[in-house]
């Protein structure tokens, strides 16, 4: 488990668990992960695209709204994805 990471008093961080990175084309670019945030006092949990530099090192982490919430539904993965993952279309 992580630090938790603060972009907004009302929202989270909590948790980044179950990282898979998987191995396709000669390397490992891609992977999955499970966060959990706290929203408005509550937690959420989603399913993470990572992406991986040459090093093995996470570059991206691209919280996906869970099914049924529109994508910038949730302001805070909007959020989230503007500062981690490059954009806010997930």
């Amino acid at each position: 488990m992580c630090p938790k990471i603060s972009l907004e008093e009302s929202f989270k961080l909590l948790s980044y668990d179950n990282v898979r990175a998987d191995f396709d084309d000669g390397c490992v670019c891609t992977g999955n992960a499970a966060l959990t945030f706290e929203v408005d006092e509550k937690p959420l949990e989603v399913h993470a695209i990572v992406t991986f530099s040459s090093e093995g090192k996470p570059k991206q982490v691209c919280a996906v709204h869970p099914p049924g919430a529109e994508r910038g539904f949730i302001a805070e993965l909007s959020a989230w994805n503007r500062m981690f993952c490059g954009g806010a279309s997930f």
